[in-house]
């Protein structure tokens, strides 16, 4: 089973984490993990492929993200999308999870976006 696996790295080179997909996940599920390579939450889509939540492991949502509208003619002649993150107040503003966050929209557009059909 090939499942796409994406590494994190900060400013420095220093890896702080990455993403494993979930094998025969249609909507898209990446487990998402700490430089140790444990899982800190799960980042899950919904099968449009316009909506993921990253959700920690006592079923909180850290942070969502979600594809905007961007015109007819872009949609339509282009492949550039554009997301919105929201991350919840209650993540504090110094942890990796943050960055692995951020990270996560060029993991979807990467991974997610080139698969679908």
């Amino acid at each position: 089973i090939m499942v796409s696996c994406v590494e994190v790295f900060d400013a420095e080179g220093v890896p702080i984490g990455g993403f494993r997909q979930k094998p025969f996940s249609i909507a898209g599920a990446f487990d998402v993990l700490d430089a140790q390579g444990q899982q800190v939450c799960r980042l899950q889509g919904k099968a449009t492929g316009t909506e993921f939540s990253f959700v920690a492991p006592d079923n909180i949502v850290l942070a969502k993200i979600s594809k905007q509208w961007a015109g007819i003619r872009k949609e339509l002649l282009t492949s550039a999308d554009n997301y919105l993150l929201s991350i919840e107040e209650a993540v504090p503003d110094d942890n990796t999870i943050r960055s692995l966050i951020l990270a996560s929209a060029i993991c979807i557009s990467m991974v997610v976006k080139f698969r679908l059909p």
